[in-house]
């Protein structure tokens, strides 16, 4: 199974099927890539104005569909852009009381790639202080919240992945080129698998998660798995229910099943995921929480805070028994 960008697989593969490979790709174009700014801010910016999730700041000379293409090749204090708020969704990605957000646009490498290392520095700073005055304005105090931040170019993109031009779609989400057009397992040589965003059913990291359960699911059924795949795996890190109790009005306390070989230390978190929440409501069914036992009880115990959440209502509603999942550093 290939997952690196389809461009890339010639290079790996024998004659004739590296060419066969590149005379069928050779027409394709690639997509766009990404300008993303990531910022950890000092306070919650609820207090500023934020309410949404996702902030659509929409070009001011996007007037109608075809206005979209050249609005994102052109000046970063007209182009269209996404701010995302993470605390929206789970609070604990950040400290108390502090955010930690995104902003994301179209952008093309071809506008980053040729330039000097101070230009580059310079540029990508000017495009952050742009689009952060753009949020000031909707959302005053924006700026002063900002704790730190980094700024990803296509450029970095295309280094960290290897995606040529830092394409994160894999090849243009054009009519030619999406969905049942684009490439599938075993057109090429059998038992060949591809599951990327270049592949079927292509576009992003959904699309690459769906390609690589669809290519699973191929898989098993071609049966090219070998006699041991068949071994029933048993996940030691998925732990049992042992007791659930109301320390307070405010805080529950869950005793589960100590994962093997685990033996935890003050200070020590664990990732904690509920395999069968019962509320999932506009949450994650998982938290990153303190470990309130010690390596001498036979239990991993866990507070968690009834703050509305989904997470705390399905964590009260938990049944002795129910199931878990446990990330935790081994010792």
């Amino acid at each position: 199974m290939a997952n690196c960008a389809i461009p890339l697989v010639p290079n790996m593969l024998a004659e004739p099927h590296a060419s066969s490979l590149k005379q069928k790709i050779n027409t394709h174009t690639n997509s766009c890539s990404l300008l993303n700014i990531y910022v950890a801010f000092k306070t919650n910016i609820e207090a500023i104005g934020v309410k949404h999730y996702s902030n659509y700041f929409r070009g001011v000379d996007v007037k109608s569909l075809k206005d979209v293409h050249p609005n994102h090749k052109g000046d970063w204090d007209k182009r269209s852009f996404i701010f995302v708020d993470y605390g929206k969704v789970d609070a604990q990605l950040g400290p108390a009381n502090k955010s930690v957000g995104s902003i994301c646009s179209v952008d093309y490498l071809k506008d980053w790639e040729d330039l000097t290392k101070e230009a580059y520095k310079a540029k990508k700073e000017e495009v952050a202080q742009t689009l952060f005055q753009r949020l000031e304005n909707r959302f005053p105090g924006f700026i002063d919240s900002i704790e730190y931040y980094e700024v990803s170019t296509p450029k970095t993109i295309k280094r960290y992945t290897s995606n040529p031009n830092g394409s994160v779609y894999g090849y243009a989400q054009t009519k030619l080129q999406s969905a049942s057009k684009r490439l599938r397992n075993n057109f090429l040589i059998p038992n060949l698998y591809f599951a990327s965003a270049w592949a079927f059913p292509g576009g992003g990291f959904e699309g690459s998660i769906m390609g690589g359960f669809l290519t699973a699911l191929q898989m098993k059924k071609d049966k090219i798995w070998s006699e041991c795949d068949n071994q029933k795996y048993v996940d030691e890190r998925v732990v049992e229910l042992l007791d659930h109790n109301m320390i307070d009005d405010t805080t529950i306390q869950l005793d589960f099943e100590k994962p093997v070989g685990y033996h935890p230390k003050n200070g020590q978190y664990a990732i904690f995921k509920l395999l069968d929440p019962k509320e999932i409501e506009l949450d994650l069914p998982y938290r990153w929480l303190p470990v309130a036992s010690d390596a001498t009880e036979d239990s991993l115990r866990f507070h968690i805070k009834t703050d509305k959440s989904s997470f705390s209502k399905s964590c009260e509603l938990l049944d002795i028994g129910d199931k878990a999942l446990v990330l935790v550093p081994k010792s």
